[in-house]
């Protein structure tokens, strides 16, 4: 087979990325997002359409295998199965022995976790090259580490001890004599802590001198951090567990943890017809479609400017109210069954996860200076049957200002609506919309990614605030008076709101999980004490 240039780039994607902690229990560590991509797409775009890449799977290889296909669909990828990426044996060498069919040739090695600047530099070195990084003094024990002279050639490595120095290899590497290193890599069979190295291999090869580059290690929570702040200028959204949103090449991709979320959204295109955008790809965890041009609402300076203009249109497209869909019987039980699964029986399921997540207790705390009872009792305090009558109609599902998009051409457009409403798909609660609409103004992410949250805790005082923007307030005046017009429940809609709130809690991390607990706890008491 001919190869581009005579060489291949292999990135090693089998490991579990156990520093990173919980991030990566639904992703492999080379997908967590930085920027508006993933990490991986910094090696990929990093060199020419005609390279190709030898991929190794391991934890969650299908993931990796599956963004790849959907964002790179004209690139070349070599993926390789690796049956052993935890335990005693695996590790980055087992995973590169795995490949080694696919690199008879000249090939760079980079770490999956690895973002590299100035690869233009790199990739005119015409001689072979292990990269180096000056890390902290007292981080050697966490990386193999070398000792070069004069000439740049590697007299000595350090296996993760402290007795190494402060020159870092990164992972990242130019392997020209492959030959070499292959025989290397039999013959030196190096494990640290059980897991078969590839840095001894290459540090070995006398034709790879040490080359100082530019580097973050995203593979723990420091760099990872690190990385994000050095591309903050990605489209924002707030971090979840089980899903994540890119961008790359004027192309939206979409991944969840759970692949019938995706299977069910495709389905429910077909009943929102031209009101979403086109899925244009899709694969078993992730679906992509054209970037459009605009500000999602988050991002409109004086909001209150147009929200009433938003809101007329937004009647229109999804809300039918001159046109109500009409149940039969059976239809009326089942949509009230659903409303009760999805308000209720839902909530609880949700704040079980976020009790043991959090380990916090449901109990009566002093919110803001005010007792606040159980949850279970204020739960008490809701009329179910009431809450639960919905009003069945054509729905987004996923109503919040940052899935509305006021486009360039001052129209709006919407964007990740939910899959379906309690198993649903033709039509949901038109309350569900309004209150994901009025939630999103009460938790507002500017506030969150402006640090503009407060959280204190101590015995069981609760001091809890987040700032909600002028033009927020006048928008949630707008929407009152507007539900209010309409013949609409105010007080309803406020009350799902406060409980799409504590739905939310726990699929956020630590310190958001609790805030919005709290928060919503003391919103949702401070209604249903206003009584009717």
């Amino acid at each position: 087979m001919e190869i581009f240039n005579k060489y291949r780039v292999v990135v090693l994607t089998a490991g579990q990325g156990l520093r990173l902690g919980n991030k990566t229990k639904n992703f492999n560590k080379c997908l967590l997002k930085v920027g508006n991509k993933a990490v991986i797409s910094y090696t990929i775009d990093s060199f020419p359409k005609e390279v190709e890449f030898v991929i190794a799977l391991g934890y969650r290889g299908s993931l990796v295998k599956q963004y790849l296909e959907i964002v790179y669909p004209e690139r070349k990828f070599i993926f390789v199965d690796v049956d052993k990426f935890k335990g005693p044996g695996s590790g980055p060498g087992y995973s590169l022995l795995s490949c080694q069919s696919y690199l008879q040739c000249p090939f760079y090695f980079v770490s999956c976790d690895a973002i590299v600047f100035y690869w233009q530099y790199l990739l005119r070195l015409r001689h072979g090259w292990s990269g180096y990084c000056e890390i902290d003094e007292n981080r050697k024990d966490e990386y193999c580490t070398i000792k070069f002279d004069e000439d740049d050639e590697i007299i000595e490595y350090f296996n993760k001890t402290n007795n190494g120095t402060k020159w870092a290899f990164t992972g990242v590497a130019y392997i020209k004599e492959y030959k070499e290193f292959w025989n290397n890599l039999k013959k030196e069979n190096i494990s640290i802590e059980n897991e078969l190295q590839v840095a001894p291999a290459i540090l070995k090869i006398r034709s790879a001198p040490a080359v100082e580059i530019e580097w973050v290690d995203t593979g723990n929570e420091e760099g990872l951090q690190l990385a994000k702040l050095c591309y903050n200028n990605g489209i924002q959204n707030l971090d979840k567990e089980d899903e994540e949103i890119y961008f790359l090449d004027d192309y939206v991709i979409k991944y969840f943890c759970n692949e019938s979320i995706v299977n069910e959204r495709l389905i429910r295109t077909k009943y929102l017809n031209n009101i979403v955008p086109q899925i244009i790809d899709s694969k078993k965890n992730f679906y992509k479609y054209e970037f459009i041009n605009g500000k999602d609402l988050f991002g409109i300076n004086n909001l209150d400017e147009i929200f009433l203009l938003f809101l007329n249109t937004v009647k229109s497209h999804f809300w039918n109210f001159y046109d109500k869909i009409e149940l039969n019987e059976i239809q009326k039980i089942i949509f009230k069954d659903a409303c009760k699964h999805f308000y209720y029986d839902k909530t609880i399921s949700r704040l079980n996860k976020l009790y043991e997540k959090v380990n916090i207790i449901d109990q009566q705390n002093v919110i803001n200076g005010k007792n606040i009872p159980l949850i279970k009792d204020i739960f008490e305090l809701i009329d179910w049957e009431w809450l639960c009558s919905g009003f069945p109609s054509r729905f987004h599902g996923d109503l919040a200002l940052g899935n509305i998009i006021h486009t360039d051409k001052k129209e709006f457009k919407f964007i990740d609506w939910r899959q379906d409403f309690s198993g649903l798909i033709e039509y949901g609660d038109i309350y569900y919309d309004f209150a994901k609409l009025y939630a999103s103004l009460l938790w507002s992410r500017n506030s969150i990614k402006d640090d503009k949250f407060f959280i204190k805790e101590k015995n069981n005082k609760i001091d809890v605030n987040i700032e909600i923007s002028e033009s927020f307030i006048n928008c949630l005046k707008i929407f009152d008076n507007w539900l209010i017009e309409n013949n609409f429940s105010l007080r309803k809609t406020k009350i799902l709101s406060h409980i799409v709130l504590l739905n939310m809690s726990p699929l956020h991390e630590n310190p958001l999980d609790r805030h919005l607990f709290y928060y919503a706890k003391w919103l949702l008491y401070k209604e249903l004490e206003r009584g009717v």
